[in-house]
């Protein structure tokens, strides 16, 4: 799972055919994160690497549109 800063919440979902990661930032402030996983920003559809720096704004979301992994939570 990914590493986050206390008070942003993380939360995996599958279906079938995707795997979804949504990224909660409940602070008052904009926060910095690395993504482990390459996805589809579903909000967006900007497309993310792995590796790559996200900023989640205060109060922010990020729902990461990926293909299932073998590695359940």
């Amino acid at each position: 799972m990914h590493e986050v800063p206390r008070g942003v919440e993380v939360t995996e979902s599958h279906t079938e055919s995707d795997s979804f990661l949504f990224f909660l930032n409940h602070l008052d402030e904009p926060v910095t994160l690395e993504l482990r996983r390459a996805g589809t920003d579903a909000l967006s559809g900007r497309t993310l690497a792995g590796g790559d720096m996200v900023r989640l704004d205060a109060a922010g979301v990020l729902m990461l549109r990926s293909r299932p992994t073998t590695e359940r939570h």
